[in-house]
């Protein structure tokens, strides 16, 4: 049986190859706006045999980094923004490990970093497609993001079953000029998968208003309910116009500005076999 060797763990951001997908949001109407973002989305899909013979998982680490901000002159003002990843497939094979920032109140900053470290044989893209079977791989990254007025809410794995969909609120203290201009985003997400499933999310970046007219955030809907005018003509901003007598407090007599894009993570190559 391999056993992990505190000497020879791989940290998979400095060792391994990440697969990256980049999304920009310019996106303003009438007196709504701009609302602009850019981030990355990366993954280090990594493939692990804890020992002989046992069941080969896929780990994606997900991570989510960049910022965005809105600002309008509209009567609805900016209350938060939220990021959410949302598995698709076979969702009974998919296992949300863990989760990273968590709730933070009352900070001038935010570290983020996933604290998992596994061992067997692993498997990863890169310029060596296999790991020694008597190695472990960390997907530890802490990093820390300064943040200025800005409450985060990790509401990962609620209201799912399975519990596997990542999410979190940044919210914003009002008329913070400083927070609305800019909001650092960094999330991370770990999914564990069986060997060979790809991992495919919905990335939701989502921007919550409030205190506003009803018929003011209407206008902004066309008859195909999209917003009307678009930066980048191959993504659809979702407007919402508000969310009425909600069970949930958090959403009650919001309304929102969304944009999502599916992205696929390939599998990573299988590890060396054990013996």
């Amino acid at each position: 049986m391999p056993s992990d060797d505190s000497n020879n763990v791989i940290n998979i951001f400095s060792n391994l190859s990440a697969l990256t997908n980049e999304f920009d949001i310019d996106w303003s109407e009438d007196k709504f706006g701009p609302w602009v973002g850019h981030f990355n989305v990366l993954s280090w899909p990594v493939s692990v045999q804890a020992e002989s013979n046992a069941t080969i998982y896929d780990y994606y680490l997900v991570q989510i980094l960049g910022e965005v901000s809105f600002l309008s002159t509209a009567s609805w003002g900016l209350d938060s923004h939220c990021i959410e990843l949302i598995p698709q497939g076979n969702l009974a094979t998919i296992e949300l490990v863990e989760t990273s920032p968590s709730t933070t109140v009352g900070y001038s900053s935010y570290t983020t970093g996933i604290s998992t470290t596994v061992g067997g044989s692993i498997g990863f893209f890169g310029d060596t497609p296999t790991g020694s079977i008597s190695s472990s791989v960390s997907f530890n990254n802490s990093t820390t993001k300064s943040i200025s007025d800005v409450q985060i809410e990790n509401v990962s794995m609620s209201d799912m079953s399975p519990p596997i969909n990542s999410s979190w609120r940044f919210i914003i203290a009002a008329d913070s000029l400083t927070a609305e201009s800019n909001c650092a985003i960094n999330v991370e997400s770990l999914y564990r998968t069986p060997h060979g499933t790809n991992l495919t999310l919905d990335v939701c970046f989502t921007t919550f208003l409030q205190g506003g007219d009803y018929d003011e955030i209407n206008a902004l809907i066309a008859p195909n309910g999209y917003a009307k005018n678009l930066s980048n003509k191959t993504d659809s901003v979702n407007i919402i116009t508000s969310y009425n007598n909600e069970t949930d407090s958090y959403y009650s007599n919001k309304a929102s500005v969304g944009l999502y894009k599916t992205v696929t993570f390939d599998s990573p190559p299988a590890p060396l076999q054990t013996t």
